[in-house]
C-alpha cells in the first residue's frame, strides 16, 4: 500500500473523530511517512501498520515520538544512517560555535554593567521553605520549569522543601495526588537553576502510585521510592533513580546523562536521551529499549531478559547474566567493532539462544562490547 492509498484509508477509518483530531492524526501519518524516508514503492504498513491498526493507535492515544523513531531506524538504509550521522555532527559544531559566542557576549556585557545591577539574578530574594503541613499522598505530579526535583524516601513524614528564586511554587493535595508546579518569571532564570531545588519527601516505605517528574532546567531524581510508575524527564539536567522500586520506568533528557542504580523495573524500562550517557549498575528490569543519540551505554551488574539499545553515536558496554548461548544477539555498528567476551567479531554479529532472553545493539559510531558470566 503506498502513502496516497493508506492516507486516504486511514482519513475515512477517523471519520468519527471531530475534523480538528482527525485532520492531526492524518498529517501526524504524513509527517511520519515522509520522515521515514522510504525507497520508491516501498509499502508503508510495514512502519505504519495497517489504517486499521494506525487508526487504533489514534483513537488509544498511544503514538508517541519514541515509537516513530525506532521505527524510522529499523528501515533506514546504510546511506540514511550517514546522512544522519553527518547531521548530528554539523549540529553538535554549530551549537558549539553558538556557545562560545553566547559566552562571550555575555562576558562583554558583564564588564558594561555595574555588578549591582545583578541583584536580580542573586539570592537575596531567594525564598527557602519546608512545608509542613501537607496532607498524605501516594501519586505525584511535578513541573518545574527551573530548579532540580527529587522524591526521596526518607524520615517518618510528608514534606516539600524548596530553594527558588520567587514565591511562585503551587501546590496542593487533592484525591492523595501531589500536584506541584512552578514556573519562573525570571527569564534568565536558568543563569542560577543550579541553586534551585524542589525536594517532595514521603516516609520510609511508603507503597506509592503514578510518579510524573519534569524539570524544564534541572536535574530530576527518584531515591528509595517504591510506586507503580515512575516518569523522569529533564530537558537539560542529569535524570537519576537510585535504591528505587516501579513495575515500569520511563526515564529522558535532552541534554544530560541518565543514570539507574540499585532499581528493580518489574516490566519494562525506557531510556532515552538525546544528548548524553546511559549507565544502569546494580539493578534489575524484565525488558529494555535503551536509547542515546550522542552519548555511550553501559550496563553493569544488572539481571534482564531483554535489552534492545540505539545509539548515534557511543559504544555500547552491556555485561549480562548467564552465558552467551542462553541469548538471542543482534549486534552492529556501523563505525568500530562487535566483541563478544572480548573477542573480535567484525561490523556485525548474530546468533540464536537457547532461551527467550535477547540483546539487541546497534550504533552508528562506537564499539559494541557484550560479556558474559
Amino acid at each position: 500500500m503506498n502513502s496516497d492509498e493508506f492516507l486516504k484509508e486511514l482519513q475515512y477509518k477517523l471519520r468519527g473523530l471531530p475534523e480538528t483530531e482527525r485532520i492531526n492524526a492524518v498529517r501526524f501519518f504524513e509527517e511520519y511517512i515522509h520522515k521515514a524516508n522510504l525507497s520508491p514503492g516501498t509499502d508503508v504498513t510495514t512502519i505504519c501498520g495497517t489504517p486499521e491498526e494506525a487508526a487504533r493507535q489514534v483513537m488509544s492515544g498511544s503514538i508517541d515520538n519514541k515509537s516513530v523513531k525506532r521505527s524510522i531506524r529499523a528501515h533506514e538504509t546504510k546511506e540514511q544512517k550517514e546522512s544522519r550521522h553527518n547531521g548530528i555532527l554539523g549540529l553538535l559544531i554549530v551549537l558549539a560555535l553558538l556557545i562560545s559566542g553566547g559566552l562571550v557576549t555575555m562576558g562583554v556585557l558583564g564588564l558594561a554593567f555595574d555588578f549591582k545591577h545583578f541583584k536580580f539574578y542573586g539570592s537575596s530574594n531567594r525564598i527557602t521553605e519546608s512545608v509542613t503541613n501537607i496532607s498524605e499522598f501516594s501519586t505525584v505530579d511535578v513541573d518545574s520549569d527551573v530548579s532540580k526535583v527529587e522524591l526521596i524516601a526518607d524520615g517518618d513524614d510528608y514534606r516539600v522543601d524548596y530553594s527558588l528564586p520567587t514565591d511562585d511554587l503551587k501546590y496542593e493535595v487533592n484525591g492523595g495526588k501531589l500536584t506541584l508546579k512552578y514556573d519562573s518569571p525570571n527569564v534568565w532564570g536558568f543563569l542560577k537553576s543550579g541553586n534551585n531545588y524542589i525536594t517532595i519527601h514521603v516516609p520510609k516505605g511508603t507503597d506509592m502510585g503514578d510518579v510524573t517528574l519534569n524539570s524544564d532546567t534541572g536535574a530530576v531524581a527518584l531515591t528509595d521510592i517504591t510506586c507503580k510508575t515512575a516518569k523522569l524527564d529533564t530537558d537539560t539536567g542529569s535524570t537519576k533513580v537510585n535504591g528505587s522500586h516501579a513495575t515500569s520506568m520511563e526515564l529522558s533528557s535532552s541534554t544530560g546523562s541518565i543514570n539507574v542504580d540499585k532499581t528493580t523495573v518489574e516490566n519494562t524500562l525506557n531510556i532515552d536521551a538525546d544528548t548524553g550517557s546511559i549507565h544502569i549498575d546494580n539493578s534489575s528490569f524484565k525488558d529494555a529499549i535503551l536509547e542515546s543519540d550522542t552519548g555511550s551505554l553501559h550496563v553493569n551488574n544488572t539481571s534482564f531478559d531483554n535489552i534492545e539499545a540505539n545509539l548515534d553515536t557511543g559504544s555500547i558496554h552491556i555485561d549480562a547474566p548467564g552465558k552467551a548461548e542462553e541469548y538471542s544477539l543482534e549486534l552492529e555498528t556501523d563505525t568500530g567493532n562487535v566483541y563478544i567476551d572480548d573477542n573480535k567479531e567484525g561490523k556485525s554479529y548474530s546468533s540464536s539462544g537457547t532461551t527467550d532472553k535477547g540483546i539487541k545493539a546497534e550504533t552508528d559510531t562506537g564499539s559494541v562490547r557484550i560479556n558474559f558470566d
